[in-house]
């Protein structure tokens, strides 16, 4: 699938693993040398998430790449000069029997917030996944409820995890449940 980025991944010297598997497929592309990607590692993530987000059918690429080529494909596809965190390409509708998008990841964006909050570059990377995902689910980020939905549903999805690491779960803020209640989720 990945359409978004013009980049032949054998020419820039790095491989696409795409993994299918009951009736989910899932590639990964590496186009960065900043953070080591295990992709297996990624497939499994993904696959952790859409099944938390109650998905079994669909196509997911995900792309980690530096800042200069997201702020590349953030002018390009969207009209914004700038660098970012997470950039998502839905293919299919939001509520279709079948969800199909591509992720584009800053794993440049993901170190330096990381370095900054004082949190795994790792789980940075993760929960924009995680973010990806919701987009590409049709959740947004527009407005300032839509924003407190989003995370929500970003911290519930982080926090669901038995092999988390305590230090990093603690730097996971938690949603009260005033929070909650004001946010009307």
């Amino acid at each position: 699938m990945i359409c978004a980025i013009d980049r032949d991944f054998t020419h820039w010297g790095r491989e696409l693993l795409t993994n299918e598997h009951d009736g989910i497929t899932v590639e990964i592309g590496d186009l960065q040398s900043q953070v080591r990607i295990d992709r297996g590692v990624w497939v499994e993530r993904t696959r952790r998430a859409l099944a938390a987000l109650g998905v079994d059918r669909g196509s997911i690429s995900i792309v980690f790449v530096d800042d200069s080529a997201i702020r590349e494909i953030n002018k390009k596809q969207l009209g914004h000069d700038w660098a970012t965190d997470v950039v998502t390409f839905p293919i299919s509708d939001p509520g279709a029997e079948s969800l199909e998008g591509e992720i584009v990841i800053s794993t440049q964006t993901a170190v330096s917030w990381a370095v900054e909050e004082n949190v795994d570059p790792d789980r940075e990377l993760e929960l924009y996944l995680v973010h990806g995902l919701l987009h590409l689910l049709g959740y947004d980020d527009r407005n300032e409820e839509d924003v407190a939905r989003m995370r929500l549903r970003e911290r519930e999805l982080l926090n669901d995890r038995s092999d988390l690491d305590p230090a990093v779960a603690s730097a996971v803020e938690i949603a009260t449940d005033e929070e909650r209640s004001s946010w009307g989720a």
